[in-house]
């Protein structure tokens, strides 16, 4: 209801009143030379608007088709766990930095944790995680581990079971 005009019949309306009232306003002053004025000003600032709308529309298409992107690079494997434990590893560094800093109250955040000993060592500069928690996370994820199992057995059960094969069952490789 409010707001810039959408309908196309009323956008038309308003130009059409508008261009209706230009010689009205100029037949409606005596003084020809101000009744042009008035006429003209309004008309070239329309003008100027749409000019500088449509130089900055194609500017825009012209960049677009100028500036190609580059094509994407797909990572492989190894380059997908060297980018997560290089950013792993800038990021906890940065975190220690952080709680390290001044400005952060530490005892209020070792209060809210449950193991407030390895968060201490944490910012001393050792490892994130315990030795248990590399343990577990390497049987439950590793190669063999039964996430793996599970995944790969419970893909082929449901294949039978709804009767066709998956893609990532015909191509095992991939």
């Amino acid at each position: 209801m409010y707001g810039p005009l959408k309908n196309k019949r009323s956008i038309h309306l308003i130009w059409g009143l508008q261009l209706l009232g230009l010689p009205l306003l100029y037949a409606a002053n005596q003084i020809h030379p101000v009744a042009l004025a008035v006429v003209l000003i309004p008309m070239c600032i329309k003008s100027i608007n749409y000019i500088m709308y449509r130089a900055s529309a194609a500017q825009r298409r012209g960049r677009s088709i100028w500036a190609q992107p580059s094509p994407c690079h797909l990572l492989t494997q190894e380059e997908y766990q060297m980018q997560g434990k290089v950013e792993t590893r800038r990021a906890l560094e940065e975190l220690q930095k952080c709680c390290q800093s001044p400005e952060v109250n530490v005892q209020a955040i070792r209060r809210r944790l449950r193991s407030p000993e390895s968060f201490a060592a944490f910012l001393r500069g050792a490892s994130h995680l315990t030795r248990y928690e590399v343990i577990r996370h390497e049987q439950e994820y590793g190669r063999g581990s039964s996430f793996l199992e599970e995944q790969h057995l419970g893909g082929e059960i449901q294949a039978q079971q709804s009767g066709f094969t998956p893609l990532l069952m015909l191509f095992p490789d991939c």
